[in-house]
């Protein structure tokens, strides 16, 4: 670097990196070029060939569902699929939804729908499931128990337990009651 500085750079190493830095600027503006036109390509039309290696046979895979873009002029986020609930993102009255595109939904309720179990939030589930033990019905997941005998009479109780603590309460001068349970469920399609 000493000699570079006391004797000066000569014309021809100049001229060199000159050359050298002309070529480079081709290259990058190739590249540049490459990139735009490849952003112009219609990429949802492209067929793609998987191999099914259980069966041993090609699958061809075709685009049939409309690709949305956030700049269609008819986008509307709902409208793209949700691929999965982020569990870790829960709340007590909320879920995260990831979506296929990337982006994300959270769905917010008015109401309790997690209970925290250690240090995870459960989904609520109070669907009523019989004991035969107790010959008694009382909810399936939830951070408090409730129990309804299958016959309520003056000496059966329906129980409200939470932690370390419990209600009982009966109905007097009663001769009998049953309960009429109807076991059927659905899943809503609404998150």
């Amino acid at each position: 670097m000493k000699k570079l500085i006391k004797y000066g750079i000569s014309n021809e190493l100049i001229n060199r990196y000159v050359n050298f830095i002309y070529r480079l600027r081709k290259v990058f503006i190739v590249i540049a070029l490459i990139s735009i036109l490849w952003n112009y390509l219609p990429l949802n039309l492209i067929k793609v060939k998987a191999k099914d290696y259980e069966n041993e046979k090609i699958v061809q895979i075709e685009d049939k569902e409309k690709l949305f873009s956030t700049t269609d002029s008819d986008f509307k986020p709902y409208d793209v699929t949700i691929e999965e609930e982020v569990i870790s993102e829960r709340t007590l009255t909320s879920k995260t939804f990831r979506k296929v595109d990337g982006s994300y939904e959270i769905a917010l309720y008015n109401n309790v729908i997690h209970y925290k179990n250690g240090n995870k939030l459960e989904e609520i589930d109070n669907r009523l499931v019989f004991n035969k033990n107790n010959d008694e019905y009382e909810n399936n997941k939830n951070d408090y128990k409730i129990k309804f005998p299958k016959k309520l009479k003056s000496n059966k109780s329906i129980k409200l337990s939470k932690d370390k603590y419990q209600i009982e309460w009966s109905i007097s001068n009663i001769n009998t009651s049953e309960i009429d349970y109807n076991e059927k469920s659905f899943k809503s399609n609404n998150i």
